[in-house]
């Protein structure tokens, strides 16, 4: 300022004045905040606040910041408040919702209806529906928490439809038998399947869980969450700023964890047995990172549908303030707050409904040979679990891939009165049934031509015998006690007779062998079964001879006698052979003259020169007359009467032979 010394001071004066009534601060936003804060025309949060402080609030929304300004003392109050409605503090603050499409107009109600009166109940709350299904709550802290827990309630009580647009590749893995039922087994909703949708109708949680079961069946992925509030959410991502967090779960579990800033949650994605895993390694890593903000549970299954009902933990949850989440995948319950007081509070609640809630609950379970029991207590058409949950009033749940029967009830007398019931039929059953393997090769025995024999011993022993069809050895019995066990008795004898008969010895056995065990007719092998009382085959294939029946000292004996007819064939045969050889040799040389030749020599002499030849040459070939059988195989000889015989004798010796020399022919 230059001028005139009064009017400089006046000058002076008056820019001071200015600035200090036109003070100018900055605060940055996000681009979620953008909408809560225009929202509402007339009656958005920014033009509120701009007539509440007497200050000038202006978004520039291509930098995405507030410029507050006004009087310097009014702009920092302003500022402070405003970033208290954003982000919390000194008394204040944010808490996020994620709920479905269909949950977001509940709370909204009819022309905003229901979140005006919210609004209303909870004065100095600001509650905002974000686009990406989450509903921001803002303003003090009681307020805003019993805000959210009301919300909470609201959403977690009522029944929502949630429809997943489906392909048709999807569609035809879904219309198989029992896929749907199995991926939504032992979560309460329903399910209908469209063309090209899937609609799931339920209360909010667990139609999150029935979806996530439904994605998984159709893609083999499977997707859950563990979701964070506003505090805990930028704790965690200071956290994640280290990626090696969740690179170690990945690598120990194979499935893969993200933090969704967007949904406030960390999700896991995988294999459904792998993300268990990590989802647990997940938690314990929000365990040690805020210890105070969360406490786990574990409850056994059948608590499910009550301890773990959702009205029943939005109950404890409005009355400690903590958020209660039913974890089905790790079975238990998880509790979080970022005030430990609530979540110790929560915790003392659920352990005492646990307590009570165990001693109205009774499950009993069975190993698999035992799995023939869950229908039998399920009865024809359900009549026997029917009768027995009107007789006790009971719920009683089947559940036969476990292979449990879960017993539910209001007090412990009818607890225990089903109990009672449940295990006097199945003692019952136990003793009119029995289960008995066969042997393989005995089946059929046992069975008979058309079932002939099974029908006959089922009418004998006053009993229903049934052959297994996946355990095709095993017969269940059943009947009257006495009936049964008479059965099984006679049943097991005739295992012992049969196993007696059909004990067998087998041995090894050349193919030139064969006929010598056989024998003429077959006369070898009967006398042998005749003398020791045993059934004797043979295998031309896998060249093998088996001694079957008799006792164990006869078959031995039958095979010891096999084995000496084979020893004392072989030499027999050799030798007459050899023999023959040497009676043709000896006769042929004694027989012949000795003539001279025209040149006075000895023909006598070069013949047998030349025989001495024929003989060295026949002795130095190799014999060969162990390789072949001493009678033909596969061949039986039938001799007819002897005047037949005699006269091919002669026609035999009468047939002309090869003259081979001159000798021959004199």
């Amino acid at each position: 300022l230059r001028g005139n010394k009064e009017k400089v001071g006046e000058a002076e004066t008056i820019v001071k004045t200015f600035i200090e009534e036109n003070f100018i601060e900055e605060i940055e936003i996000s681009a979620e905040d953008e909408p809560v804060l225009l929202t509402g025309g007339v009656e958005s949060v920014i033009n509120k606040m701009q007539d509440e402080m007497d200050v000038s609030l202006n978004m520039i929304r291509s930098r995405l910041v507030i410029i507050i300004k006004g009087q310097k003392d009014l702009v920092k109050k302003a500022s402070k408040r405003l970033h208290q409605f954003l982000h919390g503090g000194d008394g204040h603050t944010v808490s996020r919702v994620a709920v479905t499409e269909q949950a977001l107009g509940v709370v909204i109600g009819k022309a905003g209806a229901k979140r005006a009166e919210l609004e209303k109940k909870h004065e100095g709350v600001n509650i905002f529906i974000h686009r990406s299904n989450r509903i921001i709550i803002r303003g003090p802290t009681d307020t805003v928490e019993a805000c959210r827990i009301d919300i909470l309630r609201l959403v977690s009580t009522v029944k929502i439809m949630q429809v997943m647009s489906i392909t048709e590749e999807e569609h035809e893995t879904l219309s198989k038998q029992d896929v749907i039922r199995k991926a939504t087994y032992g979560i309460p909703v329903n399910v209908i399947l469209t063309d090209d949708s899937v609609k799931i109708r339920g209360i909010y949680a667990d139609v999150r869980d029935a979806q996530g079961m439904l994605k998984e069946a159709m893609s083999g992925v499977y997707e859950t969450r563990v979701e964070l509030d506003a505090t805990q959410l930028a704790c965690v991502r200071g956290a994640c700023r280290n990626p090696a967090h969740f690179e170690r779960i990945k690598s120990s579990t194979n499935a893969e964890a993200t933090l969704d800033l967007a949904a406030n949650s960390i999700v896991v994605t995988g294999k459904r047995s792998h993300v268990r895993k990590a989802k647990a390694l997940v938690v314990g890593f929000l365990d040690f990172l805020l210890p105070d903000d969360f406490a786990r549970l574990q409850i056994s299954k059948p608590l499910h549908s009550t301890v773990g009902e959702a009205s029943a933990l939005a109950d404890i949850s409005a009355i400690s303030g903590a958020t209660l989440i039913l974890d089905r995948d790790l079975s238990s319950i998880q509790i979080q707050s970022s005030d430990a007081e609530k979540v110790q509070k929560a915790k003392k609640m659920l352990i005492e409904k646990i307590e009570a809630a165990e001693k109205r609950v009774f499950v009993i379970s069975f190993e698999t040979h035992e799995s023939w029991l869950i229908p039998l207590i399920i009865g024809k058409g359900g009549n026997r679990v029917n009768t027995l949950r009107m007789d006790t009033g009971c719920n009683i749940d089947v559940n036969k891939a476990e292979r449990t029967v879960t017993v539910t009830g209001d007090d412990e007398e009818s607890v225990a009165m089903a109990k009672d019931q449940l295990h006097k039929m199945v003692d019952e059953a136990r003793r009119e049934c029995a289960f008995i393997e066969l042997p393989d090769q005995s089946i059929a025995a046992f069975l008979g031509r058309g079932g002939s024999n099974i029908k006959k011993f089922a009418e004998e022993h006053g009993v229903e015998v049934e052959r297994l069809r996946k355990e095709p050895r095993k017969v269940k019995i059943t009947g009257r006690e006495e009936n049964v066990e008479n059965a099984k008795a006679s049943l097991n004898t005739w295992i012992g007779q049969w196993e007696q008969k059909e004990a067998s010895q087998t041995i090894s056995i050349e193919k030139s062998n064969i006929p010598v065990v056989l024998g003429k007719s077959g006369s070898v092998v009967e006398g042998l079964q005749k003398e020791f009382g045993c059934k004797v085959s043979i295998n031309r294939e896998k060249l093998t001879l088996t001694v079957r029946g008799g006792t164990e000292e006869l078959r031995e004996k039958a095979v010891e006698k096999i084995k000496q007819i084979i020893a004392e064939d072989r030499p027999t045969y050799g030798s007459s052979q050899t023999e023959r050889r040497n009676r043709n040799s000896a006769g042929t040389s004694n027989g012949e003259a000795v003539h001279s030749n025209g040149n006075g020599q000895s023909n006598g002499n070069a013949e047998a020169a030349n025989k001495n030849e024929s003989e060295s040459n026949l002795d130095n070939r190799r014999t060969r007359t162990s390789e072949f059988a001493a009678r033909p195989v596969g061949l039986t000889i039938v001799e007819k009467d002897a005047s037949k015989a005699k006269k091919k004798r002669n026609r035999n010796r009468n047939k002309s032979r090869d003259i081979s020399d001159d000798s021959t022919l004199q």
